[in-house]
């Protein structure tokens, strides 16, 4: 693999990090981050392959709970941004009110109001809430 001695990024920079990052614990590289060159794809079969011998190895002992709930942070779909007409459209689909819909997501009436009107937008827990709304219907947040 090219570039792969000094944690140069290469296509398959990724791999050469997951890899120094569960072999390397007593290194001094060991958890460094290093600048991704690519966008991640979430179902890529370079993530699956890392995400499942992550996994393996986590069953027999080699890495801990929190690195492994890193590995599943990046096999992970990025969350879309919610533009207003989205937002107004997503209410609308399911024939829910902004009132309804600040209590579904935990947050208040006048934010609902401040998104749909552009002055706002979502982010963090409620643009993730937004989109598990979108994908899975109601019956997936309540």
């Amino acid at each position: 693999m090219a570039g792969t001695g000094g944690g140069g990024l290469t296509q398959s920079g990724f791999l050469t990090r997951s890899v120094d990052r569960l072999i390397g614990k007593g290194s001094p590289r060991a958890g460094k981050k290093y600048p991704m060159t690519t966008k991640r794809k979430a179902g890529s079969p370079i993530l699956e392959a890392v995400h499942e011998t992550a996994r393996g190895l986590h069953k027999a002992g080699f890495i801990d709970k929190r690195r492994m709930r890193e590995y599943d942070a990046l096999c992970l779909a990025p969350v879309p941004d919610y533009t207003s007409e989205k937002i107004r459209a997503l209410r609308d689909r399911f024939k829910l009110s902004q009132a309804v819909l600040a209590s579904v997501l935990n947050t208040s009436l006048s934010t609902v109001r401040q998104w749909e009107i552009g002055e706002k937008h979502p982010s963090g827990p409620s643009l993730k809430l937004l989109d598990l709304l979108d994908r899975k219907g109601l019956e997936g947040l309540i």
